[in-house]
This record gives C-alpha cells, structure tokens and sequence, in this order.
C-alpha cells in the first residue's frame, strides 16, 4: 500500500487540465494538485455514503474512534462557536 505522500503522474485531457485551471482561477482551490485532491476525496465520500466502499478496510478507524468517544465520556469536548472560534484563529494566524 502506498504512503500517505507518495507522488504519482496522471495524465489528463486538455479539457480536465482547463476546467482544473479554471477551478484555481476563480479561488477555489489554490492549486491543480489541491482541486485534484479535493474532486478524489468528495468522489471516495460519495461513495462511503451509497455504501460502494469496503467497511472492512477501515479497521484502523475503530481505536481512534473509541479513543474519541472515550474522551467524550471524561467530557473532554468543545462547543462548535469554541471549535469555529479555534479554527479561525489558526486560520487568521496562517494569513499573516
């Protein structure tokens, strides 16, 4: 299985590699390889929810999400106006 990183070659159409280009253009996405990204990972989640994706390769999830849930027990959580507050300062500090 390949690493999280690992770097592969595509190769696209004309009419892909304009639409990408016009995606960054109109800032939707900051680069090609973020809007490539973006359109795989909506397309993997489309397929979770219709139930086309193998629940058995994801066994890695289930100590991470009793791991959370246990936290959730101790009351280790955050109000979503906290989590938006938090995510937008990490955000105004990336800006600058």
């Amino acid at each position: 299985m390949p690493s999280y990183n690992s770097i592969i070659t595509i190769k696209l159409t004309s009419t892909q590699i304009r639409w990408l280009e016009a995606e960054v253009a109109a800032g939707r996405f900051a680069s090609i390889d973020e809007a490539a990204q973006a359109i795989i990972e909506q397309r993997m989640a489309e397929e979770a929810l219709a139930g086309e994706i193998d629940v058995d390769g994801l066994d890695w999830v289930k100590p991470l999400l009793d791991e959370a849930r246990e936290g959730v027990a101790r009351g280790e959580v955050i109000s979503h106006q906290e989590f938006k507050a938090h995510v937008a300062g990490i955000v105004s500090r990336l800006r600058k």
